[in-house]
């Protein structure tokens, strides 16, 4: 029983963000782990983040972690192979 500008003020004093950051840092961040720990495709990570397509997914990722969810992908791939190099020569 409280106003929307009411939970808006309580929510932002609480988390020192807004209900729509905070909602879109917690879809971002499920992206990402699916992106990383799954081999779905970004139409399926689009569609499970709740986005309506892929096209816009990629657009607000891309914003967010400054690169395509692909690109994303690749370099998350690529950068744990040369950790595992590294740790197998020692």
């Amino acid at each position: 029983k409280m106003s929307v500008n009411n939970f808006h003020r309580k929510f932002q004093s609480c988390t020192f963000t807004t209900p729509k950051q905070y909602i879109l840092k917690k879809r971002m961040e499920f992206a990402r782990d699916l992106l990383i720990n799954s081999e779905l495709s970004v139409d399926e990570i689009a569609e499970k983040t709740g986005f309506v397509n892929r096209y816009h997914f990629s657009k607000v990722f891309k914003n967010y972690y400054s690169m395509p969810p692909i690109t994303y992908r690749k370099f998350i791939i690529s950068k744990n192979k040369k950790k595992v190099y590294k740790y197998a020569e020692n």
